[in-house]
Parts: C-alpha cells; sequence; structure tokens
C-alpha cells in the first residue's frame, strides 16, 4: 500500500474492504489525506506545473526564452 491510499485491483470486494479499513481507522485517512494534498501542492501546483511546461516549450521552440518570474508571480497569489 502507498503513502495516500492503498493499492488495489478493480475488485468491488477487495475496494469494500479497505473502505471498511478507513472507516475505522480515522488516524490513517487522515494520514493518508495530509499526504495527498501534500504530493498534490509540491508536484502539480502552478508554480511546479508552469516552470516545467514553458522550459519544454522552450525546447521545442514555441516561444523565445522561460520566464522566470513564474514562481514570483504564483508566490503571491
Amino acid at each position: 500500500d502507498g503513502d495516500t491510499g492503498f493499492h488495489c485491483r478493480p475488485d468491488p470486494e477487495v475496494w469494500a474492504e479497505k473502505a471498511k479499513i478507513l472507516l475505522l481507522d480515522e488516524a490513517l485517512a487522515k494520514q493518508f489525506g495530509e499526504t495527498a494534498v501534500k504530493r498534490v501542492i509540491n508536484n502539480f501546483s502552478p508554480n511546479v506545473i508552469l516552470p516545467k511546461l514553458e522550459n519544454i516549450m522552450y525546447e521545442l521552440n514555441l516561444i523565445v526564452k522561460p520566464h522566470s518570474q513564474w514562481n514570483d508571480k504564483m508566490m503571491d497569489s
């Protein structure tokens, strides 16, 4: 099982079993949720994604140069 939830095969009985575990273990459910939120913020927030996307666009010659101010703009928001 992972840091943000359970790894399950697509089987309703397995899913029900894992859901029951989370319903009975509030601390585990909270831990999974908090870790998932951190993972999303650290990997998928605009200040992470936009510079990566911009670098890809630059490498493909779609833009002249990346804007280094993305992080500053995102932090001000």
